[in-house]
């Protein structure tokens, strides 16, 4: 992954020399296919990355019609767009890169599975996590993730919720707790943590946004490392 940042971190210095040309120039076509290749590399030609950033206008204004000060407006918001998005990308392969690191467990230790904790009032930013998951190589199957919040990855038809639950928590799982405000005001939330300490199963930690290392309490060890999505 260091590679691509390095390369996005290349494209992103050259851009400021970009803001001058134009469409034709061969300076700007060699810095947009390279842009292209490499959101394309990471992120894959079905991605919805690659998509935006394909899609990224640098339409100009007529020479003949405009004023000179208007000539290269919609070209440099093109720039402007193209520069932004490569460091939103960078800094997903940065936070994929990290949880690459904390996912990797001893190898004495058989995890078939990953067990998403976490409050229903944080779909959003668990959706986007489980995404990160699929992303780093995690298959995307009930077998490999427990989610509850989203279809195909949760408790199956005509089961007891309970019992499911527990009859996972027994297994060769891990536990990726996700925490916030909402976390800690959820009963069934605190009784997975619960679960997981009586268990002795391996865990890491997630923090969302708005949520402090300080406000780790129960059975989470405030000594372990934690990924926080504002860090």
């Amino acid at each position: 992954m260091n590679e691509y940042i390095n390369i996005i971190d290349e494209l992103i210095l050259e851009s400021n020399s970009l803001y001058h040309l134009n469409t034709e120039s061969d300076k700007f076509i060699r810095w947009i296919e390279r842009a292209k290749m490499i959101v394309k590399k990471v992120f894959g030609e079905t991605s919805t990355e690659y998509n935006d950033f394909i899609n990224i206008s640098f339409v100009e204004w007529n020479f003949a019609e405009y004023p000179t000060e208007n000539v290269n407006n919609d070209f440099i918001k093109g720039i402007d767009k193209c520069r932004i998005s490569l460091e939103v990308f960078k800094e997903q392969i940065v936070l994929t890169s990290n949880m690459e690191n904390v996912m990797v467990t001893d190898k004495n230790k058989k995890v078939s599975k990953i067990f998403i904790s976490h409050s229903s009032k944080d779909k959003e930013y668990v959706d986007l996590i489980l995404e990160m998951l699929n992303f780093i190589g995690v298959e995307k199957s009930y077998k490999r993730i427990f989610y509850s919040s989203k279809e195909g990855y949760g408790v199956p038809l005509a089961e007891n919720i309970y019992d499911y639950l527990k009859a996972e928590l027994n297994n060769d799982i891990m536990v990726l707790f996700i925490l916030s405000d909402n976390y800690y005001s959820s009963i069934p939330c605190l009784n997975e943590m619960g679960a997981t300490w009586v268990t002795s199963k391996e865990y890491y930690s997630i923090l969302l946004p708005f949520f402090e290392f300080k406000s780790l309490k129960g059975a989470i060890d405030p000594s372990a490392i934690c990924l926080s999505i504002e860090n």
